[in-house]
C-alpha cells in the first residue's frame, strides 16, 4: 500500500520513483519522529503548566523569533541548494556567516529583556535574555540538516532526527513535570538541543563534506534571502503578541494550542520541499512551469482530505488529549482549512528553485505585510478567530501571488 502511493505521488509531483522511495521512506519515518514529539510537548505543556505560565513561555519564543530576524535567516535554503550543486565548502561559509550575524539578535533580545526588568517584568525580561543568547547557537547548530538534505542523505538526517527529537524533548517534558519555572524549562530546552545538534554538525563537517568548492554567489543570494525575510518573523509572531497584549497570557496559551495540532502539518510540507527542491533545483523553469498545476491540484486535494478529517477528529482529540480547552476546538477546526493552501508550496520551491530574487522580494515583502495588517485590524476586535481569519485571508493571497509570480517570469 505505501509502495502505491509512492507510486501515485511521485507520478503527480514528477519525481523520480526510485528517488522518491529511497528518501520517501526515510522522510516518512522523520516525520512519525517529529510529529510524536511535538504532540507529546504540546499534551505535556497543556496538561503540567497553567495557562498564564504556557503564555509566557510562548510569548518569550515569539519576541525571540522576531528578534532572530536580525541574523542571516537565508542560509538553509542557500546551503541547501548550493550542496545540491556540489558546492560543499558553501557549508562551512555559512556556518562562519551565521556566528557572525548572530552578535545583532543577541544583543537587540539582551536590551529587550532589560527593558522588560526595569519596567519590573522580571520572569519576561530573563526569559527573554536567556533565549535571546542561546537561539542564535541553536540556529547555527542545526544548518547541518540543510547540508544533508542538499545531498539526498535522508537516511542519516532521520537517524539524527531520532536522537533530537526525542532525548531533548524527554528532558524537557521531564522539566516540566518538576517545575512550572520558566528559567529552568528555558534551559531544558535549549542547552540538550544545543549540545546534540553541534555534534552532529561536527559530524557532518568531520564525514561528509567531499569537497571546498565554494558557491560564489552564496553569501550574496543568502544576504538576499534574509533581507526578503526581515518582515516574515513578525508576521508570523505578531498574532501571538497582540493576542497577550490584549487578552491575556491564558488567552495565547488557548490560541497556541488550538492551532498547535493542524501547525503539524508543516512537518509534511518540509519532508516534501527536502524531496523537491533538490530535484527542481536542477531543472529548468520551463518544466517547472510545465508541471506546476498539476503538482498544485494534488496537493489541494490533499488539503482537502485532510481538513475534512480533522475537523471530524478534532472534539475527541480535545477531549481526550486537552481537556482544559475544549474551547479552543472551533478555532483549531477553522485554523485546518489552512490545509487548503498545501498548493502554495509548489509554487515557492519553484521560485527558490530558480533564485528568482526579484520574485522572492515580491512575495516575501508583500505577504507579510498584508498579514501584519490583518492581524492588527482583525485581531483586537474579534479576537481569537480573527487571528484565524488573517492567517487564512493571507495564505490566499500568498498562493495568488507566487502564481501569477512563477508564470509570469521569463524562461531564458
Amino acid at each position: 500500500m505505501f509502495d502505491k502511493t509512492l507510486i501515485f505521488v511521485s507520478r503527480k509531483l514528477g519525481i523520480d520513483f526510485s528517488y522518491m522511495v529511497k528518501s520517501g521512506r526515510w522522510l516518512f519515518l522523520g516525520a512519525v519522529i517529529a510529529l510524536s514529539g511535538n504532540f507529546l510537548s504540546s499534551v505535556a505543556f497543556a496538561n503540567l503548566l497553567s495557562p498564564e505560565i504556557y503564555g509566557q513561555y510562548k510569548l518569550i519564543f515569539s519576541i525571540i523569533g522576531i528578534i532572530g530576524a536580525l541574523s542571516v535567516t537565508g542560509s538553509p535554503l542557500v546551503i541547501t541548494r548550493s550542496i545540491a550543486k556540489g558546492y560543499d565548502g558553501t557549508f562551512i561559509k555559512q556556518i562562519l556567516l551565521q556566528l557572525k550575524t548572530s552578535v545583532f539578535p543577541i544583543v537587540v533580545g539582551s536590551g529587550v529583556g532589560i527593558y522588560y526588568i526595569l519596567n519590573t517584568n522580571y520572569t519576561l525580561g530573563s526569559g527573554i535574555i536567556i533565549a535571546s543568547i542561546l537561539s542564535p547557537l541553536l540556529v547555527t547548530a542545526n544548518l547541518y540538516g540543510s547540508f544533508l538534505e542538499g545531498k539526498k542523505n535522508f537516511s542519516l538526517l532521520v537517524k539524527y532526527q531520532l536522537i533530537h527529537g526525542t532525548v531533548p524533548i524527554i528532558l524537557l517534558v521531564l522539566s516540566i513535570f518538576f517545575t512550572d519555572n520558566i528559567f529552568i524549562i528555558l534551559l531544558a530546552y535549549f542547552i540538550p538541543n544545543i549540545l546534540i545538534h553541534s555534534l552532529f554538525t561536527l559530524r557532518t563537517l568531520k564525514h561528509n563534506v567531499e569537497n571546498q568548492m565554494v558557491d560564489v554567489e552564496a553569501n550574496n543570494y543568502s544576504l538576499h534571502l534574509s533581507v526578503q525575510g526581515l518582515i516574515g518573523p513578525i508576521a508570523t509572531n505578531i498574532d501571538k503578541i497582540i493576542i497577550f497584549h490584549f487578552f491575556g497570557a491564558a488567552q495565547l496559551a488557548l490560541y497556541v494550542v488550538a492551532v498547535a495540532l493542524p501547525q503539524q502539518v508543516s512537518i509534511v510540507q518540509k519532508g516534501l520541499k527536502m524531496i523537491m527542491l533538490p530535484n527542481l533545483s536542477q531543472r529548468s523553469l520551463k518544466m517547472i512551469k510545465n508541471s506546476a498545476k498539476q503538482r498544485a491540484l494534488i496537493l489541494f486535494a490533499a488539503g482537502i482530505f485532510l481538513s475534512f478529517g480533522y475537523i471530524l477528529i478534532a472534539p475527541i482529540l480535545f477531549k481526550v488529549f486537552f481537556p482544559n480547552y475544549i474551547e479552543g476546538i472551533f478555532i483549531s477546526q477553522l485554523y485546518s482549512l489552512s490545509f487548503l493552501f498545501l498548493p502554495k508550496m509548489i509554487y515557492s520551491i519553484g521560485l527558490y528553485a530558480q533564485k528568482m530574487t526579484r520574485g522572492l522580494y515580491i512575495s516575501k515583502i508583500s505577504t507579510p505585510v498584508i498579514k501584519i495588517i490583518l492581524f492588527i485590524i482583525l485581531t483586537p476586535t474579534y479576537g481569537l478567530i480573527g487571528a484565524v481569519v488573517s492567517i487564512l485571508l493571507t495564505q490566499l493571497i500568498e498562493l495568488l501571488i507566487l502564481i501569477i509570480l512563477l508564470h509570469r517570469s521569463k524562461i531564458v
